[in-house]
């Protein structure tokens, strides 16, 4: 089969931004190195830093529009976490910091494009578990998250995303199998 790659994907991040939590400086840079779109548009929701808002502003350009739309509400993040094309999602330092996000990003049913910087970033965990997500380490050569990122873009733009059920996927982390294995640590 013939793979497909848009010309002009479109990639949605919802939440706070900062160089901290969810800096998008490699994701910029792996954008700028992919020559094979003829234009991209990354829609950023949520409140960003002046720091990360500067250097946002200094990267548009003819083939890559970065567009802030600030602070929305809730009800309107999860409308626009359902018709994302790609949605992304930056890892943070902190091992115990899990993105409520996440499981919004999961139960939306988009691709998922997760950017991670270190083996105990929270969401790696999680994600691996979902079909429709790609996990690009920051560590290795950009060059090669470049190519992987394109397969990716062919293959899920090409595919059928079919409703699955998350409960079964995500059974062993939701409250209730928890709290069975507190209580039976403390018998």
């Amino acid at each position: 089969t013939i793979k497909i790659i848009p010309s002009s994907p479109h990639f949605v991040y919802t939440g706070f931004m900062s160089k901290e939590t969810a800096d998008p400086s490699y994701f910029i840079q792996l954008l700028s190195l992919s020559s094979w779109f003829q234009s991209v548009t990354f829609d950023i929701y949520g409140n960003i830093t002046d720091e990360i808002f500067q250097k946002l502003s200094r990267q548009n350009s003819d083939s890559l529009q970065i567009c802030t739309h600030g602070k929305i509400s809730h009800e309107s993040i999860l409308s626009v976490q359902q018709n994302a094309e790609f949605l992304i999602n930056f890892g943070n330092s902190n091992p115990c910091a899990i993105p409520c996000k996440i499981f919004e990003y999961i139960s939306a049913q988009r691709p998922i494009i997760s950017l991670y910087k270190s083996d105990q970033d929270a969401s790696v965990l999680y994600l691996k578990e979902y079909p429709w997500a790609l996990l690009l380490d920051e560590r290795i050569p950009i060059e090669q998250n470049s190519r992987i990122l394109k397969e990716f873009i062919a293959r899920m733009t090409n595919a059928a995303i079919e409703h699955i059920d998350i409960t079964s996927m995500f059974t062993n982390n939701t409250p209730e199998p928890i709290v069975h294995e507190i209580l039976n640590i403390h018998n």
